[in-house]
């Protein structure tokens, strides 16, 4: 099998189905997960079991469906004729599963008929009430009373939640029957699947859903909706107007429009009515099938009729589907000054490539000139505080722009086979002083440029006590255009140079600046199955075993005399640098206050202190550079 791209992500789960699946293509499906995952080559007891536990828990995450009676009885026949089920899954068959799928579509017709009566009582009710229950995710409903409760709960949850985007206290019976519709619509699309007419399809994207998260916490099977706004996130572009809706109790309202798209330059702006589509009132159409009308062929036109504001201004636009280049997500940048030059700060979302320019690599080339263009840029921080990831060969391209050449990072996949990834270009588009700002919310390629520029010397890593600890790769396929089916597979582990895994661990930071995140448990040692840690020997001394003889020519002339070595610029300083940092937070009100209540002090907090005191160190470090010392002088 040939990896065309290989992608570091978080998991995306969902109950939406899409296109028909047959048990042909389940049965295909399957054996890829087992034939190319990095560790799981068989369906034992083990993985069964989990199978058995995952099918019924991931039909009912919020626990609003079955009643605890419901799933003791489904449990007990977990037990009955494992081997023998086992045996039928290693052959591609699914005898025993439909049963407890068909409780589900019993589950979900009651549920339905719960919500009609809960409707009825709530729009009886003169004043809006909160229920009383308060609802354990751990445990199922035991009765019918308390399930019909937790209904009460989510319905006056989502009431709550409408009122409070609209800018409202109160609604009629009238309005309040309108957003019920919208709640009821909702739940009725992730609801559809276990009762739509297509039955064995929704069961075999439903097994497959469920057999994917039982392998590991990253393998994932996708419906075509899923796997398409993957694509969307990975490559930062789609083909469309560049419009975000919403269904409220006002109409359909345009919720967010990309910058300079075409719905943008026809002159459609946030907070619109959209009244028409094509000529057709959208209050005679599904959203979904108003969401549909949107897409298209690139160069095709859709026509628009508005409503702006309050007033009765309507207009109607014209408007052709282009690329749409998604700007969200990818840099931004900025620079402070320092003594006769500045600090450049660059913030990196995602690692990004749609093959036709986009790129995590060229936009920060770009940004790293443009800094210096404007400025004497004296040090850089690399912000990856919210980057979760992306496309491993970015994460390899965005390390290779701050050293010489050398190996970034070593894959292993199932059988031992081993690949190292390389940066080639003995060419650094920045030499300075470079820290990268993590939080335990970066993952995976994030891990993988800081782990890298960590070993090297190259950077100093600043922000929580560790990274999100994600060290495997994953095959996707949503950015194959000629995919029916989406997944992505868990076929490998990551090392970086250094030989150090970040799975589990994560990159630990050299200097401990508590982030926005701190106090919670985020990470993959929280997550459900998550692939066991490892290590390697270094390979700062690439032995190029993986080099065909003819090629090792050029690599021994053009590479290895490049190779990077290990850096002391940031050892130097070190220990004064964490005795300069944790003196300025342990004395500044501000952040003990945020270290106290950091959810409370994000939604007011004026400046942004973790990337604050990243810029101090860095300014620390250049003043001490300067003076060629390591004395301990408190900066306050």
């Amino acid at each position: 099998m040939h990896f065309k791209w290989f992608v570091l992500l978080t998991s995306i789960s969902s109950f939406i189905y899409a296109d028909s699946l047959s048990q042909e293509e389940a049965q295909g499906i399957l054996k890829t997960f087992i034939d190319f995952h990095v560790d799981q080559k068989t369906i034992d007891e083990n993985l069964y079991r989990k199978v058995k536990k995952n099918f019924i828990s991931l039909f009912d995450v919020e626990k609003n469906y079955l009643l605890q009676n419901e799933v003791d009885e489904a449990s007990k026949s977990a037990s009955k004729d494992i081997q023998k089920n086992i045996d039928n899954l290693e052959k591609g068959k699914f005898n025993g599963w439909q049963k407890e799928f068909y409780t589900f579509k019993c589950s979900v017709q009651r549920a339905r008929g719960l919500r009609n009566e809960i409707y009825r009582q709530l729009l009886l009710e003169l004043q809006r009430q909160e229920s009383s229950l308060s609802q354990n995710q751990l445990v199922y409903a035991r009765d019918l009373q308390e399930l019909r409760q937790r209904w009460v709960k989510k319905i006056n949850r989502f009431l709550s939640q409408e009122l409070r985007y609209l800018g409202l206290q109160e609604v009629t019976a009238e309005q309040k029957l309108t957003i019920f519709n919208i709640f009821e619509k909702k739940m009725e699309k992730v609801e559809e699947p276990f009762l739509a007419k297509d039955y064995y399809s929704a069961f075999f994207e439903h097994f497959l859903k469920v057999f994917a998260k039982s392998l590991d916490s990253h393998t994932a099977f996708f419906t075509k909706s899923e796997g398409l706004e993957l694509k969307k996130s990975l490559e930062k572009q789609f083909e469309g107007i560049g419009l975000s809706l919403r269904e409220t109790l006002f109409g359909v309202l345009v919720t967010d429009i990309v910058m300079n798209a075409p719905a943008y330059l026809a002159g459609i702006r946030k907070g619109d009515q959209l009244l028409k589509l094509n000529d057709q009132p959208v209050s005679e159409m599904a959203f979904d099938s108003i969401l549909k009308s949107l897409e298209g062929p690139k160069g095709s036109e859709v026509s628009l009729s508005l409503k702006r504001g309050h007033g009765n201004e309507i207009y109607q636009v014209n408007v052709k589907r282009q690329t749409v280049v998604l700007s969200d997500g990818r840099i931004s940048k900025y620079s402070v000054p320092c003594g006769l030059g500045h600090i450049g700060v660059i913030k990196l979302s995602s690692f990004y490539d749609n093959k036709m320019g986009s790129s995590s690599e060229f936009d920060l080339k770009e940004a790293i000139a443009s800094l210096n263009k404007q400025h004497e840029l004296l040090g850089l921080i690399l912000d990856l505080r919210q980057n979760s990831g992306g496309f491993l060969s970015q994460a390899v391209k965005v390390s290779g722009l701050f050293i010489n050449t050398g190996v970034i990072a070593v894959s292993r996949y199932a059988h031992g086979r081993v690949s190292y990834l390389r940066d080639l270009d003995p060419h650094r588009y920045f030499d300075g002083p470079l820290i990268v700002l993590t939080s335990k919310a970066s993952a995976s390629a994030a891990e993988v440029v800081a782990g890298a520029l960590q070993d090297y010397g190259r950077a100093l890593v600043v922000g929580d006590d560790r990274t999100y600890g994600k060290g495997s790769i994953q095959y996707q396929n949503v950015t194959d255009p000629n995919a029916k089916n989406y997944y992505k597979i868990t076929v490998g582990r990551y090392f970086t140079v250094s030989g150090k895994t970040t799975q589990i661990d994560g990159v630990k930071a050299d200097i401990h600046v508590p982030s926005f995140y701190h106090p919670f448990k985020i990470g993959e040692r929280f997550l459900e199955n998550p692939l066991s840690a490892d290590r390697i020997a270094p390979h700062y001394i690439d032995p190029l075993l993986d080099i065909e003889e003819h090629r090792k020519g050029w690599f021994q002339k053009n590479y290895l005399p490049f190779l990077q070595t290990k850096e002391i610029f940031w050892t130097k300083f070190l220990a004064c640098l964490k005795v300069n940092s944790q003196h300025r937070i342990d004395h500044s009100r501000a952040y003990q206050q945020f270290l106290d209540e950091p959810f409370d002090m994000q939604k007011g907090l004026k400046e942004d202190l973790p990337l604050k005191e990243a810029i101090a160190i860095l300014k620390d470090a250049l003043v001490l550079n300067q003076n060629d010392t390591s004395s301990c002088a408190k900066s306050k």
